[in-house]
């Protein structure tokens, strides 16, 4: 489920198990019937809001929130909220890649959201990379090809976090493990990005603009660092409003800067 980011070789590498079968076909004189082949080559690559189930739960008082992905969908984002605004993090990813989890750091219930979509067909254009910490600082980059979704630092200190889409590298230091969602880049992946309008600004909303779903999302770059005190899918019409259109991070910091991935609608 987790590749490790610094290995040349990844665990369960779905771009090699592809290229491998596209070969195999064309060995065959390009006719091959086999159930499978090139079905990923063959399908629009292009992702809409229609591939993905927005998964929303709430937990009880004071335990974890799961949002389960429905049987054959794996989750590639996921958001977090609490009921009285206490800090919950980013939330994380299960080991087996199906939910995202929400812990409650106080007597509050926690809110999960998973972004999920099918294992098969266009979900193989997603996958997460594991960066293990080095120093005190983790950095889960994505493939050549792959451009960066969202990420969370885990498994360990998260004093810093953040988003960095030049290298598509998800950061984290403190000393946890770096996880970042990764999507090829042929997926019509849209990254937008918001800056407080004000100091101290609380909460930061970034767009994904007209005709695009957000998926997920992130908070901070190298300078103005995560992790955010909670983060979730919105609209601008302010933080309690539930909707798709973009993405809200919360957090206590001078300057705030929020990251959208989004999709065509």
């Amino acid at each position: 489920m987790f590749e490790k980011s610094r290995s040349n070789a990844p665990l369960r590498s779905i771009c090699a198990l592809s290229t491998a079968l596209v070969l195999l076909s064309a060995c065959s004189g390009g006719n091959s019937a086999l159930p499978g082949v090139n079905a990923l080559t063959n399908a629009p690559l292009v992702l809409k809001s229609t591939d993905f189930k927005f998964i929303v739960a709430w937990g009880s008082t004071g335990k974890q929130a799961v949002a389960q992905c429905p049987q054959g969908y794996k989750v590639v984002a996921g958001g977090s909220s609490s009921s009285d605004g206490s800090k919950v993090g980013t939330g994380f990813a299960d080991s087996r890649g199906t939910s995202w989890i929400v812990k409650p750091q106080s007597g509050a219930a926690g809110e999960s959201f998973a972004t999920c979509i099918k294992k098969a067909g266009l979900g193989k254009l997603f996958h997460w990379r594991v960066g293990l910490p080095n120093n005190g600082l983790a950095a889960a980059q994505c493939q050549t090809n792959d451009e960066l979704v969202t990420g969370y630092g885990n498994g360990g200190s998260v004093t810093d976090s953040w988003f960095d889409p030049s290298t598509n590298t998800y950061w984290v230091s403190g000393g946890g493990t770096a996880f970042a969602s990764c999507v090829g880049k042929k997926a019509g992946l849209l990254v937008n990005h918001a800056w407080n309008k004000s100091q101290n600004p609380n909460a930061v909303f970034a767009g994904c603009g007209s005709g695009y779903t957000v998926i997920g999302g992130a908070m901070g770059n190298s300078a103005w660092p995560g992790p955010p005190i909670q983060q979730h899918p919105g609209t601008k019409a302010g933080p309690s409003h539930h909707g798709y259109d973009g993405w809200w991070t919360f957090s206590d910091a001078y300057n705030e800067l929020t990251w959208a991935a989004c999709v065509q609608t």
